[in-house]
């Protein structure tokens, strides 16, 4: 999967074990895996300024209804980066678990990753193939 991968996945699995419909968005490759972050229309805790919002309680880039893909007010969480099994994912495919949604362009993703890795939750070994994503687009 690309940088940029907007993935609709019916059965995503937390790290805590939860389960839940997600719409998930590709960051880079991770060994044989992505990285992925997730995207939320709930507003709690979140201001509606379009863009990367480091300062909010998550960090989140700031999606307006009906720009790019979204329909509705999307917030991309940039608190946690998530590790997306790629065996896991052609068997969601398969089933119709998981659907492509489309590519975001890459300038949008050129600023989404500028803001993740202005997030104060990202680190460490993460941090350093959010960057590589980041110089290859």
């Amino acid at each position: 999967m690309n940088c940029g991968t907007l993935l609709f996945d019916k059965k995503f699995q937390f790290p805590n074990g939860h389960i839940d419909y997600k719409l998930i968005i590709v960051v880079c490759e991770y060994g044989e895996n992505c990285l992925v972050i997730q995207t939320t229309r709930q507003p709690k805790g979140k201001n509606k300024i379009e863009g990367c919002q480091v300062s909010d309680n998550p960090p989140n880039f700031f999606v307006p209804q009906n720009t790019k893909w979204f329909e509705d007010d999307t917030w991309i969480l940039l608190n946690e980066v998530f590790e997306y099994d790629s065996n896991q994912y052609l068997y969601k495919k398969e089933d119709g678990v998981v659907q492509h949604k489309c590519d975001l362009p890459n300038d949008f993703m050129k600023a989404l990753l500028d803001c993740l890795l202005k997030s104060r939750d990202v680190d460490g070994f993460e941090k350093d193939f959010v960057k590589r994503a980041y110089n290859n687009l």
